[in-house]
């Protein structure tokens, strides 16, 4: 059975007025109640597992990432209260297309697996039920990320790792996916799929390549301004009759989680 996801927490706090291009993390730390109604939002509509706003909370990156990773928790551990949603922390990568996991020198790469460790304990230490590792452009470094996270991680803790894939459902260097998912997946990863990427019609292509996968399905696709509501429901229903886990990326609010969950129930 389908489980839904949440969808894009910047996008629904952006429609509240958050500034275009400004990081979550200052609404984290100035508004967190704000934060807390925006994954109240997504559970009403119907999400089963609600993403914290830990994205960028790496300690490399943030200077007070220990004091966003705590209340970002709070806030989404506070929204499921009393229902059947869990809160799960984000975290993302820290390479990038320009820069890849190998081009990193090996100071920045230890550097990466402390930071990625250090924040998955400090988010399960405030009650993370899971580790969502999203939005890895390099497959072999999101595989050193899941490694990382599991040093920490109870192996009853559930890891989903997504990859971005490119128009022709391959990855962005162009080689097929199913080898990494399956890396992923031995890695400890114990969800693998993807996320993000350009319009909904891009992570259709990937559905062909998950029927190489074992491991159960995750997908989270983004939009862009000529998505309309009608193309991401019907891409949504599309790949929740694959995926395992489905939900939004930037761009997908609660209203099309409200219709997704309300049209595989």
């Amino acid at each position: 059975m389908t489980r839904i996801l949440d969808g894009g927490l910047a996008t629904t706090l952006q429609a509240d007025g958050l500034p275009k291009w400004t990081p979550v993390d200052e609404w984290v730390l100035s508004k967190q109640d704000r934060v807390q109604a925006a994954h109240e939002k997504f559970i009403e509509a119907g999400s089963e597992i609600i993403l914290a706003a830990t994205f960028r909370a790496l300690p490399h990156l943030t200077p007070n990432w220990d004091a966003v990773a705590v209340k970002a928790m709070a806030a989404a551990t506070a929204a499921t209260e009393g229902t059947r949603a869990e809160a799960w922390a984000s975290i993302g990568p820290g390479s990038t297309r320009d820069q890849t996991w190998l081009d990193l020198p090996a100071a920045r790469r230890y550097t990466l697996n402390a930071s990625w460790r250090d924040l998955a304990a400090k988010a399960l230490a405030h009650g993370a039920k899971g580790i969502a590792l999203e939005t890895f452009v390099d497959p072999y470094e999101a595989v050193e990320a899941v490694e990382s996270v599991r040093a920490v991680a109870h192996k009853k803790i559930p890891v989903s790792a997504s990859l971005v894939a490119g128009p022709d459902g391959c990855l962005m260097d162009g080689s097929p996916p199913y080898a990494h998912l399956n890396a992923l997946s031995e890695a400890g990863a114990t969800i693998v799929g993807f996320n993000c990427g350009g319009s909904v019609e891009q992570i259709l292509q990937t559905l062909s390549w998950c029927k190489e996968i074992d491991a159960p399905i995750w997908l989270k696709p983004g939009r862009i301004k000529e998505d309309s509501d009608a193309q991401v429901l019907a891409t949504l229903q599309a790949i929740s009759e694959v995926a395992d886990y489905v939900g939004g990326c930037c761009g997908v609010g609660p209203q099309l989680i409200e219709q997704l969950a309300l049209a595989t129930a």
